[in-house]
């Protein structure tokens, strides 16, 4: 990862012309950047959640949909997981409802 910004100076009396001058990135940009990480691999585990469950059981309530929105990433992977021994939807939801507000 690009941990430090070259800035190229044309005119700055202090610096021969056509200088370089680095500075580490700024800690709001590395944050930043961090989020965006997080949301794209919460987006894939839901991705595939998604698919799974559309897979097993077809359509599912929307209340059922709601809830596995609402799951952080950690929840989300161990739902695909679990996922994988269920054989019907109230696995799923009950799942759901021993997995409230906090990961497995």
């Amino acid at each position: 990862m690009l941990s430090v910004w070259k800035i190229i100076v044309e005119a700055n009396p202090e610096l021969p012309e056509g200088g370089e001058v680095t500075m580490p990135l700024p800690q709001a940009f590395l944050e930043w950047e961090q989020q965006v990480e997080e949301r794209g691999k919460k987006a894939e585990a839901q991705s595939l959640v998604w698919r799974l469950i559309s897979r097993r059981f077809g359509d599912i309530p929307s209340s059922v949909q709601t809830q596995i929105e609402e799951l952080e990433i950690e929840e989300t992977e161990a739902l695909a997981e679990a996922l994988l021994d269920f054989t019907s939807i109230d696995n799923l939801q009950r799942w759901l409802q021993q997995n409230e507000g906090g990961t497995e």
